[in-house]
C-alpha cells in the first residue's frame, strides 16, 4: 500500500469498480488532510534539545551510520542529524519504496476517490501514527538503525514482499517480515497489534452507520488472530477474500469484502 512500484498497482478486474460505487473511501490515513498537520507535528520526530543522532553512538559506529545515511539519502542526510532514530529509518524506508508511478498506492487511491468526488476520511490520525512509533527508547532506536545501516541494500527483501503481496499470499508476506526481524516484540505490538485494534473499532463504527466505504490498509494489518480479518469476523462481519480475474499478465492485490 505503501509503495510506488508497479507490482503494487497489480490489481485485477474488481478494485476499481468497488471503488467507484462506494459513498466513502478510507484509507489508514486521510493523507491530504495529515499533509497539512505535519509541520505542525515536525515536533514528535525531533531528539530532545540540544541532542543530535551521533550522539547515540561511539565514534566507530557513528562513522559507518553517517556514511550509510550519505550514501543513502544523499544531500538530504542532514536533515536526519536531529531526528529520532526511527524516523530516520522511516526516511531510508522512503528511499527503498521509491518505483514506476507518481504516487505511493494508498495516496493514488484517495487521489481517484477526490476525482470521484468520494468522501474520504482516515482510521488513524498522524498523531496517533507518529506516537505508535516511538515506543523504543532512543537508544534502542539508535541500536536498530545501526543495524539497518550494516545490513546494506534491502532490495531483495522488498522484492519478496512485493512478490508475495502481488501473489496474493498473505502467510508468505508475514513470513518475511517475520524472518526479517525487522520490528522487535514491542514494536509489533504497537505499530501492528494496538493498531489493528483502533482500525476495526473504526472500521466498524464507519459501518455500522449504514455507509458502504472502500478500505485501504497496508496489507500486513490482515492476517493473524490479531488481524483485521479476525477482528472483524469476531465482531459478526462477514469477510471474504475477493479473486479477481488478472487483467493481462496482472495479478490482483490482496482484497476482501465485508458484510454484516
Amino acid at each position: 500500500m505503501h509503495s510506488r512500484d508497479d507490482r503494487a498497482y497489480q490489481w485485477g478486474d474488481s478494485v476499481l469498480p468497488a471503488l467507484r460505487r462506494v459513498q466513502v473511501v478510507a484509507g489508514e490515513l486521510d493523507i491530504e488532510r495529515e499533509q497539512g498537520r505535519m509541520l505542525g507535528l515536525m515536533s514528535l520526530a525531533l531528539l530532545p534539545e540540544g541532542r543530535t543522532l551521533k550522539d547515540y553512538y561511539r565514534k566507530r559506529e557513528w562513522r559507518r551510520v553517517e556514511a550509510g545515511l550519505k550514501h543513502r539519502l544523499g544531500t538530504y542526510h542532514g536533515m536526519a542529524l536531529r531526528l529520532r532514530p526511527y524516523f530516520v529509518l522511516l526516511m531510508l524506508s522512503g528511499v527503498d519504496i521509491q518505483g514506476q508511478h507518481e504516487r505511493v498506492l494508498d495516496e493514488e487511491i484517495q487521489y481517484l476517490a477526490r476525482a470521484n468526488g468520494q468522501e474520504i476520511v482516515g482510521l488513524e490520525t498522524l498523531r496517533e501514527q507518529m506516537g505508535a512509533m516511538d515506543v523504543l527508547s532512543l537508544e534502542r532506536q539508535a541500536q536498530l538503525l545501526l543495524e539497518r545501516i550494516d545490513s546494506g541494500d534491502e532490495q531483495a527483501e522488498l522484492d519478496r514482499l512485493l512478490g508475495a503481496y502481488a501473489a496474493q499470499d498473505l502467510d508468505a508476506l508475514m513470513e518475511v517480515m517475520d524472518a526479517s526481524g525487522a520490528l522487535p516484540v514491542e514494536m509489533d505490538a504497537s505499530l501492528i497489534v494496538e493498531r489493528n485494534a483502533r482500525m476495526a473499532h473504526r472500521i466498524d463504527s464507519l459501518l455500522s452507520t449504514g455507509t458502504s466505504a472502500f478500505f485501504a490498509v497496508g496489507a500486513a494489518h490482515l492476517p493473524r488472530e490479531t488481524g483485521l480479518i479476525a477482528l472483524l469476523r469476531d465482531r459478526g462481519y462477514a469477510v471474504e477474500p475477493i479473486i479477481s480475474a488478472p487483467s493481462g499478465t496482472r495479478s490482483t492485490a490482496p482484497a476482501m469484502e465485508i458484510e454484516r
